[in-house]
């Protein structure tokens, strides 16, 4: 019997540009392709040299052309990129019949209505990861032309997902719950959550720093990721409760000259280490495993969290912003595997840090129960899930 042959459609491609949703897509398909799957990705070109298609870890890489900037002067998405990725869609649209399923990732949004037609006309089933569903309010605060226009498109495409039959992979309840009540076709749905990394995570290279963290922080460095209420939460930590706190904050961004003038106006700079952008995984893992707890301070963002996982498989428990547009509340396990922070502030934060810091026997216990919870979702199980679902 042939393999099945499945065409991946993300406009960024992972380990090339890092991101949660490009490295679920690689994580499964490079373990589908164990299962009797060929698998190609069609992206913009983001690996070095010249050629177009490449291949890398049983995965195919098709590029349609350089990758535009993704970011413009001021950090905010360049929002020329997904009209160019709509016009590589309709250049590679008959692609599409070269295969047997086509698995498309929801973001830049603007390419999914095209493809759904043209695989219906084609005869191939499609799936969609669709990660994030975004109010009205959601939309318009993030630029406001732009916006209503963003909203306009998703709630047609959702449309389209409806009448066509599209199926829908969705990796939190939260979102699956926002996807059911606009599609209100639950046989269509499927919740398949992110997994854990476990043989990168037993490869990390604990060397990389000698020192201890209490708090480690990971992403890009951006407004709506909530650093700065990091930063300030461990100031008053500082000064309210003597808790002198070691912090990593991993990443790069347009926001860190900001923060590194704002840990210098509070007088913290023994207490936080910016690593910037560490392309090693191991590295990443290496400073997690040997750290206390992790912070996840974003407040705008879908409800499924790669990075809540990986520090579930590193033993950390984590502290977040409870808020409709952050983290599915149903993935952390209050008093076992975090707190939410009650409200979108420093103090509340700061608070939640307490609660597991205060004792080591709390944070002890809560390491335990955070790697426990990482054990039943390897990728290679996730991986299982998608299996079952393509051949539906």
């Amino acid at each position: 019997m042939s393999n099945k042959k499945i065409l991946m459609i993300f406009d960024v491609a992972f380990p090339f540009v890092k991101g949660g949703g490009q490295r679920r897509l690689y994580e499964v398909g490079r373990n589908l392709s164990k299962l009797n799957y060929d698998i190609s990705w069609l992206t913009f070109i983001s690996w070095e040299g010249n050629n177009k298609t490449i291949i890398q870890n049983n995965i195919e890489y098709i590029g349609t052309r350089k990758l535009p900037p993704l970011y413009n002067k001021k950090g905010n998405r360049n929002k020329s990129e997904p009209i160019i990725f709509l016009f590589d869609i309709f250049k590679n649209i008959f692609k599409i019949r070269k295969y047997d399923y086509i698995w498309v990732a929801q973001w830049p949004l603007v390419h999914l209505i095209p493809i759904i037609i043209f695989s219906k006309i084609l005869g191939t089933k499609l799936i969609i990861d669709w990660w994030e569903v975004w109010t009205f309010k959601n939309w318009t605060s993030y630029a406001k032309i732009p916006g209503f226009i963003g909203y306009c498109v998703q709630q047609a495409t959702l449309f389209f997902v409806k009448i066509f039959n599209v199926k829908v992979v969705t990796d939190n309840n939260l979102e699956y719950r926002r996807l059911l009540a606009n599609i209100k076709k639950p046989e269509l749905l499927k919740v398949i959550p992110n997994g854990v990394p476990e043989d990168d995570i037993k490869e990390a290279n604990l060397e990389y720093s000698s020192v201890y963290y209490d708090v480690v922080s990971l992403g890009r460095l951006k407004n709506h990721k909530g650093v700065d209420y990091l930063i300030k939460s461990i100031g008053i930590l500082k000064e309210k409760y003597n808790l002198n706190l070691k912090v990593a904050i991993i990443g790069d961004g347009p926001e860190k000259d900001n923060l590194i003038e704002l840990v210098n106006n509070l007088n913290i700079n023994e207490n936080i280490t910016f690593f910037g952008e560490i392309e090693s995984f191991s590295n990443i893992y290496g400073i997690m495993k040997n750290s206390g707890i992790c912070a996840l301070t974003t407040h705008n963002g879908g409800g499924g969290n790669l990075t809540l996982l990986e520090a579930y498989g590193c033993s950390l428990p984590a502290v977040a912003f409870k808020v409709d547009e952050g983290i599915d509340e149903e993935l952390v396990d209050i008093g076992k595997t975090g707190f939410f922070a009650e409200s979108i502030d420093a103090e509340s934060l700061a608070e939640a840090i307490k609660k597991i810091l205060k004792n080591k026997e709390t944070l002890s216990n809560m390491k335990i129960h955070a790697l426990e919870k990482s054990k039943n979702l390897s990728w290679k199980k996730i991986t299982k899930s998608y299996d079952n679902f393509f051949k539906i």
